[in-house]
């Protein structure tokens, strides 16, 4: 494929994902959810996918505290998954009970996960989940 519409597949790419969802961690570098895929976009404006296939129905994403992670709100998963940044391993660190769905997630500077979920009625909470050991991706 040529350099060019490579160039333009990765543009068009982001710009669907900014209407998505993104996150900046590092000066610069910003997140985003393009389909199933969690990608980085570095200050030069390269596209590179972390991880090609986190879930479906990407909703939210949240970087953690150290910059080493980022947690994404999987929908159609029912779950929050967690991609460690350096080699793009996917694990699911928290699951939704039925009916309930993520659509957002955050860390708090305490290390508590904040949830925002909506039901399969449209109902919406807000759950708030304390720090473990095995949050970490």
């Amino acid at each position: 494929m040529p350099r060019a519409q490579v160039q333009r597949r990765a543009q068009t790419s982001v710009a669907r994902a900014l209407t998505t969802t993104a996150s900046a961690t590092e000066p610069g570098v910003l997140y985003v959810v393009d389909g199933p895929a969690l990608r980085r976009v570095d200050p030069s404006g390269r596209v590179t996918t972390v991880a090609p296939n986190v879930g479906t129905h990407l909703m939210g994403l949240w970087p953690t505290l150290d910059g080493r992670d980022v947690y994404v709100a999987a929908y159609g998963l029912r779950a929050i998954v967690g991609v460690r940044l350096a080699d793009g391993a996917v694990t699911i660190v928290i699951r939704s009970p039925i009916p309930w769905a993520p659509s957002g997630v955050l860390v708090a500077p305490d290390g508590h996960l904040w949830v925002l979920e909506y039901s399969t009625a449209n109902a919406a909470r807000v759950r708030r989940v304390p720090p473990r050991d095995n949050l970490r991706p």
